[in-house]
């Protein structure tokens, strides 16, 4: 059985497995509303452009990190979004190592899923210097269409990895060599200074990290 990081179940947001990420990362324009609902095993977050104000904490990030090892690390999710008009922002998700700038992800519009990577840059949008990889996954979809989001990376092989609906879509070598992941999702602009509208919600957060897998007791109770 899969680990599940946070099923949404609470009711509300848990403040003890999510902090918001500083709203001038996400890359919206200073006056968006933002409205948050965490129920049903689900997560959804509304996004309308404004006046005055500042920008909102549009990005959540896990409290807890992942020390990377060895052995593969993937984090899942489900998602759902759909923007009005062009497509100047996305539903993301993924993971990446704090202290570094390293990002393996997916961003949704409602009409494309595409595989993001990057070794440095600030703040997280998917765009910033530093990009390693944005390719246009070939998944059929439309807005309010619900998927399967997975994304791995593999530290001994130096790989990461994509996948829609359970399918491997992109694999990637990549330069990277983080301490630690954590993994978040939120809203982000494809633009700096967005004006814009969209919503999206995501399912349960679960999490594969082969180093935490007790041994197979068959095996393990073999001699030598």
């Amino acid at each position: 059985m899969v680990p599940i990081y946070d099923d949404f179940g609470a009711g509300q947001l848990d403040e003890r497995l999510w902090r918001a990420i500083r709203s001038e990362t996400a890359g919206f324009a200073a006056g968006s509303a933002l409205r948050l609902d965490c129920q049903r095993g689900a997560c959804r977050l509304d996004l309308r452009g404004g006046r005055g104000g500042e920008a909102p904490a549009t990005v959540l990030a896990a409290t807890r990190t992942w020390e990377v090892g060895r052995d593969a690390l993937s984090f899942s999710t489900t998602v759902e979004a759909a923007a009005a008009g062009a497509e100047d922002a996305c539903a993301a998700f993924g993971v990446f190592d704090p202290a570094g700038g390293t990002v393996i992800g997916i961003a949704a519009t409602g009409s494309r899923l595409i595989a993001i990577a990057r070794d440095s840059g600030l703040g997280l949008l998917p765009t910033a210097d530093g990009a390693l990889e944005y390719t246009d996954l070939p998944v059929r979809t439309e807005p309010q269409r619900r998927h399967d989001l997975k994304v791995e990376y593999d530290p001994a092989r130096h790989i990461a990895r994509w996948y829609i609906d359970e399918v491997m879509q992109l694999y990637r070598e990549v330069p990277f060599d983080p301490r630690e992941l954590t993994c978040g999702f939120g809203l982000l602009a494809l633009r700096p200074a967005a004006q814009v509208q969209i919503s999206a919600t995501w399912g349960p957060i679960q999490y594969e990290d082969e180093g935490e897998l007790d041994p197979d007791p068959f095996f393990a109770a073999q001699p030598g």
